[in-house]
């Protein structure tokens, strides 16, 4: 989550790896529409950092998302008792709504007032953020969204997605930088639609087409699957979503607090997932930034605009991929990055976000964590830098974060800052307890959490994702060209 192509600009020539490291991998070995994992799939891939070569991501090397039978029982032995992803193909959970949920069943069976949200972006990435007032000054970091929100019926939806598509003929959807011919018409490049919530089960109530399918699902399998994982019921106490994709629109990788099973309905969609081992490397931005659980950088376009430099870690990071097509289900357990790619225009997905007994990103700590390994410890960065960060924001306030945050890691003092040798001691006290007493890994791991999150232009990484050629600037859709420090127009 491709026309013909208009002259490759520079900023493409890095992605010719991901070209033919990914995606011809794909197109090869799709025998009955789906890629081949080779010989680790005929064996029953059960590893959790993937199966097999998938190419790259970027400049960094992938491997396979594991994948079994909709029907296989390692789905409740393995991979929801290790808390790991894996793909069902032909999973029989939603099997009445596969292939008749399409767009032009939405045409005649959605009502007419019923709204969707819709994403906004000046090509095909789109990310979101947690709302923010006030004047430009007054914005945490000094943000600047980087898309537009809106809402609309189904029919102004498609309209607008079926006319940027349509626009995207002669030239992929804003590969990095390249703007020649493509939406010069609109000051927007790219859209994607979702509904969660009370809006998706106020949809199932309203129109039978929708509702008369989603009671015939298997709901006995899914209790089954949360009960074997461990979830305690849907997030937010309806925990679903629908989500519709223009033709490449792309969820830039972030995580969520919870877990998930992903659902494709029609079409296909392009997933990639990283570890929660590998949070460290994906940079995650400030816990109280707007674009809170997402990675500053850009992995498709990585090392390039000073990435290299700024997110050296992110080259140890281990992703996977896959494709699901219409009937599959990817299983995904919270704080696992993903970034998803919609293949097909329009393509609809749904998703079942749950609550879970176990630790999570916003968890307290458990008491099993103390003296924990480094692997265990990884595998709750999230949770673990999260928890000092709120320690540091309690003593010191919400605005002075960042700065106490980089005096932390220097062990220095700070100006002016009352409340910084309580927030020292807090943080001090939680890392000895979490590390029994070793202060120099304690150091360490302060240092790792630190550095390339904090004391840092934050709104550069909000607007990596729209850099053009000269890593700067990007051409609008109206020919006027973009700074890092750019805003979509609101809608």
């Amino acid at each position: 989550m491709q026309g013909t192509r208009v002259q490759p600009c520079a900023a493409l020539r890095p992605m010719l790896g991901l070209l033919l490291g990914v995606v011809w991998p794909i197109l090869v070995g799709a025998a009955g529409g789906r890629p081949s994992l080779g010989a680790d799939a005929a064996k029953g891939c059960l590893k959790r950092y993937g199966c097999g070569a998938a190419g790259a991501i970027g400049t960094v090397a992938a491997s396979w998302i594991p994948e079994v039978s909709g029907d296989d029982e390692r789905l409740f032995t393995h991979f929801l008792v290790k808390d790991q992803p894996v793909i069902l193909r032909g999973a029989k959970f939603a099997r009445p709504s596969v292939d008749v949920w399409t767009p032009d069943l939405f045409d005649t069976s959605m009502p007419e007032d019923w709204k969707l949200h819709a994403f906004l972006s000046r090509n095909k990435y789109i990310s979101y953020h947690v709302p923010v007032t006030g004047s430009t000054s007054s914005r945490p970091y000094g943000f600047t969204p980087p898309v537009g929100y809106a809402a609309m019926p189904w029919a102004e939806a498609r309209s607008l997605a079926d006319d940027l598509h349509s626009q995207c003929r002669t030239a992929e959807p804003s590969e990095i930088g390249c703007r020649q011919d493509y939406c010069r018409i609109k000051e927007y490049c790219s859209a994607y639609f979702f509904a969660d919530g009370q809006r998706f089960q106020e949809l199932m109530r309203r129109s039978a087409p929708f509702g008369d399918a989603y009671d015939a699902w298997d709901w006995p399998w899914l209790e089954r699957v949360r009960e074997v994982a461990e979830w305690s019921g849907p997030a937010y106490g309806v925990g679903t979503a629908v989500v519709i994709g223009q033709k490449n629109s792309t969820m830039t990788p972030h995580f969520d607090s919870h877990g998930n099973m992903v659902l494709q309905i029609y079409g296909s969609k392009e997933v990639t997932l990283w570890p929660p081992e590998d949070t460290s490397g994906l940079y995650p931005f400030p816990s109280n930034h707007p674009a809170t659980r997402q990675a500053m950088l850009n992995p498709e376009s990585y090392p390039s605009h000073g990435q290299g430099e700024r997110f050296p870690r992110y080259a140890t990071t281990r992703p996977q991929r896959g494709v699901l097509h219409a009937g599959d289900v990817l299983f995904l357990p919270m704080a696992w990055w993903h970034m998803m790619r919609s293949t097909t225009h329009l393509g609809v997905s749904v998703s079942f976000w749950h609550d879970s007994k176990r630790p999570g990103p916003y968890s307290a700590p458990p008491p099993s964590l103390r003296g924990a390994g480094d692997r265990q410890v990884a595998r709750l960065t999230a949770l673990v830098w999260i928890r000092i960060e709120e320690l540091v924001k309690e003593a010191v306030g919400d605005s002075a974060l960042d700065r106490a945050m980089v005096a932390l890691a220097r062990m220095e003092m700070p100006k002016g800052m009352s409340g910084f040798p309580q927030a020292l001691e807090k943080v001090k006290g939680f890392l000895l307890w979490l590390f029994e007493d070793d202060a120099v890994r304690a150091g360490k791991f302060v240092e790792a959490m630190v550095d390339g999150r904090f004391g840092v232009d934050h709104d550069k990484s909000v607007h990596i994702w729209y850099f053009g050629e000269d890593g700067a600037t990007a051409i609008s859709a109206t020919g006027e060209r973009w700074n890092d420090k750019g805003m979509v127009t609101e809608l």
